[in-house]
């Protein structure tokens, strides 16, 4: 996205608490855009990213002419906390047609509820498509319903979004507002890497991901080691509590997906 774009970014990524605090500043180094992690009270701003903070959900509020981000640890949606559809049924409420939601690669349906409010709304909808994504439940419950505006591929997610901006009136005013929800934030170029490299850049903080799928292991530690840590790969508690006899001291609970 560049650096100019004219409209606020919310985001709403699958973490526990500190991960997402460590993707916004890994983001923030990478990125034209600011990107930080939500703070209640926070005012949105043009070209302004916000991620929500690992177990709180993170919803907009509507106060005299600003918008704020208020967090809270209301029940799980999805499963999830925090979940993309509380947040998106407050950019419906607040931005209307104004809206853009962009739902990439996750497991599950979390998102669909509130893109079907945005949908009603006026507001538009962009999804990653099948070919590009890791796992296709997010952005396929969207895709499927028939409200999706557009499914692109990754690479093309960002140009339409910056497109969208330009063709917007009340985008030039920083009136609208871009909501992508991400579960993987994985580009091509990151899945291709060789895994030497990504091992190199990790800090040797090490963190036990658990899952009995091979693939969702694999895209769980791409995301650790994106943010630096040291991930160590077990198909289930057995061989996770093997993995700590053997010595492996993690410095966070177990991942489990």
């Amino acid at each position: 996205l560049p650096g100019d774009l004219p409209v606020p970014v919310v985001i709403v990524q699958h973490m526990p608490p500190v991960f997402t605090k460590h993707l916004a500043d890994r983001l923030n180094k990478s990125c034209a855009l600011h990107v930080r992690e939500g703070i209640p009270g926070a005012v949105l701003e043009a070209g302004d990213v916000w991620i929500a903070p690992g177990d709180y959900h993170m919803v907009l509020k509507k106060e005299g002419n600003k918008v704020t981000l208020q967090t809270n640890k209301g029940p799980q949606e999805s499963s999830c906390r925090p979940a993309v559809d509380p947040m998106m049924r407050s950019v419906a409420e607040i931005y209307g047609a104004s809206s853009l939601a962009v739902i990439l690669t996750g497991m599950g349906s979390d998102g669909l509820k509130g893109c079907e409010q945005v949908y009603g709304t006026g507001g538009r909808i962009l999804v990653q498509d099948e070919e590009t994504s890791v796992v296709w439940g997010m952005p396929g419950y969207v895709s499927q319903a028939g409200i999706a505006s557009g499914e692109l591929p990754l690479a093309q997610v960002g140009p339409s979004i910056a497109r969208w901006c330009r063709r917007m009136p009340r985008a030039a005013e920083g009136a609208a507002l871009a909501t992508p929800a991400v579960e993987a934030p994985i580009s091509a170029q990151a899945e291709a890497d060789p895994p030497d490299k990504a091992q190199e850049e990790s800090s040797g903080r090490k963190v036990l991901v658990v899952d009995d799928s091979r693939a969702i292991r694999a895209l769980l530690s791409r995301t650790m080691r994106e943010l630096g840590f040291d991930p160590i790969e077990a198909d289930g508690g057995v061989q996770a509590l093997k993995h700590i006899a053997d010595g492996v001291n993690p410095v966070c609970d177990v991942l489990e997906c």
